[in-house]
């Protein structure tokens, strides 16, 4: 096969990954515009910009290259994903960037420079077609590694499962990059060349989907394991709740029988026994400390939530503001939510509060827009 047609090919290739990269890139940080929500408009979208590029990269000019390829990423940073614009140019900058290194640092490996067009740095069509799919796996590890490490994306594991996983794209680039140079030398690809270089294409490929495989299937067992133990947290505050429910009764009934207290009272008072009026006002007082204490709000499972974590707040030496005002509406949710949402809230708050030296948690559950939007308020002071 001819070499020109065999560079071609491999460029047309090349340029689908590097776009399928750019897309996957942008998503990790930025979400995607509705009219872009379907997998159909991407992959059309995706398409136009496969052909310009690479009708582009026939023209065999570094510069056109480099001109075309990051006006191509910019245009699609603006057009495909949405958010700050600033922050958006960035991820463009930093994409460019990261192109820019794996050429400049395969280009060191290889001691090539980097101003000559592609097509022409090689003399053996094995090396050259191996060598831009290889950089294409560099590049990839490179994203890999920016995304992993960046603070704002979450689609990402944890730094373990992370470092026990990259092993495998870097001994596969080790394994690529090595592959050329000690083989015979050999001008024209035979026939087991070309099997070669099809398992080329098959390891970037693997590579690629086995990591974004890998990384959702971490992510099914985090949030499984969130779930496990919001359903823990959730039968513990409706064990709470069941108990405030009795206190509530309690509560209630002693309101409901102040009256015959009051009866009594007038009686002892009549024969003036004041001692006896004595031991009953101390009772009465202190029975409705004892309900009042744990009484934060009205809605029962809330309040059970709010007593306990006040309770593991005062064990971890973290001083706790609560305030509920009154009306506050959280009917709407499900137990459960609330103890996933609110809960993983107030237990983050409290983590942060444990590492300063006077913890503070300060709470405020209030409504706002005329009663028709429940807000909730945690802050702490780390």
């Amino acid at each position: 096969m001819n070499y020109e047609v065999l560079y071609n090919l491999c460029m047309v290739v090349s340029t689908v990954v590097e776009i399928y990269l750019a897309f996957d890139f942008y998503k990790a940080f930025h979400s995607i515009r509705s009219i872009f929500s379907k997998t159909s408009s991407q992959i059309f979208l995706g398409l136009i910009i496969v052909l310009v590029n690479v009708f582009i990269n026939l023209q065999n000019s570094s510069l056109y290259n480099f001109l075309g390829t990051t006006s191509l990423y910019l245009l699609l940073c603006i057009i495909f994903v949405e958010g700050n614009i600033l922050s958006r140019i960035f991820h463009w900058l930093l994409l460019v960037v990261v192109g820019m290194s794996a050429e400049m640092i395969f280009s060191c490996l290889l001691q090539i420079s980097t101003e000559d067009a592609t097509n022409k740095i090689f003399n053996n069509e094995f090396v050259m077609i191996s060598s831009i799919i290889t950089m294409k796996l560099l590049e990839f590890i490179l994203l890999m590694i920016i995304k992993q490490v960046s603070q704002i994306n979450v689609k990402k594991v944890s730094a373990k499962v992370f470092a026990s996983f990259i092993l495998i794209p870097i001994a596969t680039f080790g394994i690529m990059f090595l592959i050329p140079y000690i083989r015979d030398v050999r001008k024209t690809l035979s026939s087991w060349d070309i099997v070669l270089l099809l398992f080329y294409l098959l390891l970037l490929t693997g590579n690629i989907i086995l990591f974004y495989v890998f990384t959702r299937y971490s992510q099914m067992l985090e949030e499984r394991m969130l779930q496990q133990l919001s359903k823990v947290r959730y039968e513990e505050r409706k064990h709470s709740y069941d108990k405030a429910g009795v206190l509530d009764e309690q509560y209630k009934e002693r309101i409901h029988n102040i009256k015959y207290y009051m009866k009594q009272i007038g009686i002892y008072l009549e024969g003036g026994q004041y001692r006896k009026i004595a031991d009953i006002l101390s009772e009465l007082q202190l029975g409705i400390y004892k309900e009042e204490k744990d009484l934060i709000c009205s809605n029962r499972f809330l309040n059970a939530l709010l007593v306990d974590y006040r309770g593991v707040a005062k064990k971890n030496h973290v001083q706790v503001d609560i305030f509920v005002e009154a009306g506050f509406n959280i009917e709407f949710m499900k137990e459960i939510d609330v103890t996933s949402i609110l809960g993983n809230l107030l237990d983050n708050a409290m983590e942060a509060a444990k590492k300063c030296e006077k913890g503070l948690v300060s709470i405020a559950l209030y409504m706002e827009n005329s009663g028709s939007l429940s807000v909730c308020r945690i802050e702490n002071n780390a």
